[in-house]
């Protein structure tokens, strides 16, 4: 059986992140897509990184910055 994999829309639509955000934390090597398909670039991500992205995104809306997660 093959994990459950999501798209960066579906995460974000899921966590309450925007894609921006998602983008920006993989661009500071917090947060890794599962999966990026060589041909379109497209992310995809496992359902179980959602536990990674909420407390990333509770940690950046109470001001503590991303500088305070670690990477995945």
């Amino acid at each position: 059986m093959s994990a459950v994999m999501l798209s960066i829309g579906e995460i974000a639509q899921a966590t309450g992140v925007s894609r921006r955000m998602l983008r920006h934390w993989e661009d500071a090597g917090l947060l890794e897509p599962a999966y990026v398909d060589p041909g379109t670039g497209y992310r995809r991500y496992a359902a179980s990184q959602t536990g990674r992205v909420l407390p990333s995104r509770r940690s950046a809306s109470s001001g503590s910055g991303s500088q305070t997660l670690r990477p995945c």
